[in-house]
């Protein structure tokens, strides 16, 4: 995580964006740069002088977003009759890594229920998209889902965050 707030939602927990084309490196050169909040998912740009813009995706790393350990049950449905249980390894905001005995191909369309806690009913994911293809499962893209359900969703990620934090 990277000092500074987000303009949007005003939380601390923003990292650097790859820059997107000429424009973008040239207002680089001037110490203005891209960064994306891990909780509204707004992008923005920051003026940071004298101080050499983080490059995440230097290992070709292409997220956008921080992914938090995570160990909880979900459940992806993959039509009204047929249901797969697994387990969710790592969280965004934007999607997860699932862990599970079966593999989903990639592109796949699917509805998503997670259950980060046994107190509280499952976050509801309306859409989601297989992304990649897991030694051990999956990745998920949460393409859409419910205003209630994603303020929860990002509810929980921010009390990650602060834990993480807290532990760092």
């Amino acid at each position: 995580m990277q000092n500074g707030t987000c303009g949007r939602c005003g939380k601390s927990f923003i990292r650097p964006e790859r820059q997107r084309g000429p424009l973008e490196r040239f207002w680089s050169l001037l110490s203005v740069y891209p960064f994306r909040c891990q909780l509204c998912t707004h992008r923005f740009f920051r003026f940071r002088w004298n101080r050499r813009h983080t490059k995440s995706w230097a290992n070709n790393d292409r997220r956008r977003y921080d992914r938090l350990n995570v160990n909880f049950p979900l459940t992806v449905m993959l039509d009204i009759a047929r249901t797969l249980d697994g387990e969710a390894l790592d969280l965004t905001v934007r999607g997860c890594a699932v862990q599970s005995t079966k593999r989903l191909p990639e592109g796949l369309l699917v509805g998503l229920r997670l259950r980060p806690s046994p107190h509280e009913p499952p976050i509801e994911i309306a859409w989601a998209v297989v992304q990649t293809i897991l030694p051990q499962g999956f990745g998920l893209y949460f393409a859409s889902i419910d205003p209630a359900d994603e303020e929860r969703l990002r509810s929980h990620v921010e009390s990650l965050f602060v834990a993480t934090a807290a532990t760092a």
